[in-house]
């Protein structure tokens, strides 16, 4: 499948590289916003299924981080698919964010015949259950994810690495 280039700002790849040369975690930020948030637009328009196996790495982690950091483990579950929580698995492995990878498998285990994840209908049964008893199963789980941080500097090193699925020429 050839992916859908995207324009950048020409130089967004070298800044990427000097962002982790400097190890300067601002500017590796915005760079990873701006391009994750470029792709997002294209699943946005199109499918998740549609998308190059780089670019749903890439924004599948990038959703998950999100997901935890605003809303818990229970938001991830909430919003995310199977399809792209194996992407998110991937990512994770490929990035070499192996801590979060362990997180995240953890709070797979909570859900019954997990992974693959049951359907959302069946997540979200599950979720108002517990919150009928007024329990968060994952909050240990989420201030643990946080404080790890994210995927970050392994999510711009693939993508520099992989220029050809990010960038037009």
């Amino acid at each position: 499948m050839t992916p859908t280039k995207f324009l950048v700002l020409p130089d967004l790849l070298e800044q990427a590289k000097a962002g982790i040369v400097s190890g300067d975690m601002i500017a590796m930020s915005k760079i990873d916003i701006e391009i994750c948030s470029q792709i997002q637009s294209e699943v946005r328009e199109g499918s998740f299924l549609g998308i190059s196996e780089e670019r749903k790495l890439c924004v599948s982690t990038f959703n998950a981080e999100g997901y935890v950091a605003s809303g818990g483990f229970v938001d991830l579950f909430q919003y995310t698919e199977d399809i792209e929580m194996q992407s998110v698995i991937k990512g994770f492995e490929v990035f070499g964010a192996t801590q979060l990878l362990t997180l995240l498998q953890k709070a797979m285990k909570k859900f019954p015949k997990s992974p693959p994840l049951p359907a959302h209908s069946v997540r979200e049964e599950i979720l108002n259950n517990w919150f009928d008893k007024e329990k968060d199963p994952f909050t240990k789980l989420d201030d643990k994810f946080n404080d790890i941080g994210s995927a970050l500097r392994g999510r711009l090193e693939y993508i520099t690495n992989h220029p050809e699925q990010f960038f037009q020429k």
